[in-house]
């Protein structure tokens, strides 16, 4: 597959720092500042960005899908994955 030369192609799932890069991102789009810096190492890949939520507000609620987007077509991870987020969400 064709990709960038300063970013790998990975197969591996999402880690705790993908999910952490998420919620930051959602919060600092509604606290009107800039989005964080990726702390993970970059990659091109394909994603997909998946929110649920608890209806009834306890832990023991089943969650439900809120929001969902993605993509099989590899992108590159530090950019996309924030732009997904917000869309998704």
């Amino acid at each position: 597959p064709r990709h960038h030369p300063e970013t790998a192609v990975i197969e591996h799932q999402a880690t705790s720092e993908h999910v952490i890069h998420c919620f930051d991102t959602l919060e600092c789009h509604f606290d009107g500042v800039r989005g964080p810096r990726p702390v993970f190492q970059d990659a091109y890949c394909p994603l997909f960005v998946t929110w649920k939520k608890r209806m009834g507000g306890r832990a023991t609620d089943e969650p439900h899908l809120r929001g969902c987007i993605g993509t099989l077509e590899p992108k590159d991870l530090h950019s996309a994955l924030s732009e997904y987020t917000l869309i998704s969400a």
